[in-house]
């Protein structure tokens, strides 16, 4: 299957089940929350096959390779990326920053300002700059959630991941001259 038409499906699939990232909803809108919390799997989630994880690195790479030529459209594939494999682990639709927040606290601020950095730039320009800080966040989580359960017990550590996504510093992302 070719990488276009994967990155189509995700697309789509994210557009269909688009959530909103609220960041000030308390815990008790959300009791799954807790159960989250006290399983470390979650009653619902599971962790990427192998194969998935192979896949999730060609995508990751293909989105930093169309940054070059179109930030805004990366980040938002980017960000399709994250939410179908949030589907595909089993996080729910309803509450998703907090269930994020109770496996991957450090990357979900970043997260969220990364999803007002895209919501920004399909109405106004954005700065390059902006649009790589916020591609960096989301690649952060991408690569928290492709990790999450793996042999190694936690889902961050890097040196589980394959060389070719091992998180890079924010550098390692190409810079444009800033729109």
């Amino acid at each position: 299957m070719s990488l276009s038409i994967i990155l189509v499906i995700v697309v789509l699939a994210v557009a269909a089940g688009s959530v909103a990232l609220s960041p000030g909803l308390t815990h008790r809108q959300f009791p799954w929350r807790i159960a989250l919390v006290r399983h470390p799997m979650g009653p619902e989630l599971s962790p990427l096959s192998p194969r998935r994880r192979e896949e999730s690195v060609l995508l990751l790479t293909a989105v930093q390779e169309l940054f070059v030529e179109d930030p805004a459209r990366a980040l938002g594939h980017a960000a399709a990326l994250v939410e179908a494999t949030m589907d595909e682990m089993g996080y729910p639709s309803k509450g998703r920053p907090q269930a994020l927040a109770a496996y991957h606290r450090a990357q979900v601020q970043g997260y969220r300002e990364a999803r007002r950095v895209l919501a920004r730039s399909k109405s106004q320009q954005v700065p390059t700059e902006e649009l790589r800080t916020a591609l960096v966040a989301v690649r952060d989580l991408y690569l928290e959630l492709v990790r999450f359960g793996t042999e190694d017990g936690g889902p961050s550590s890097a040196a589980s991941a394959p060389a070719s996504v091992r998180r890079r510093p924010a550098h390692a992302i190409p810079r444009q001259a800033v729109r």
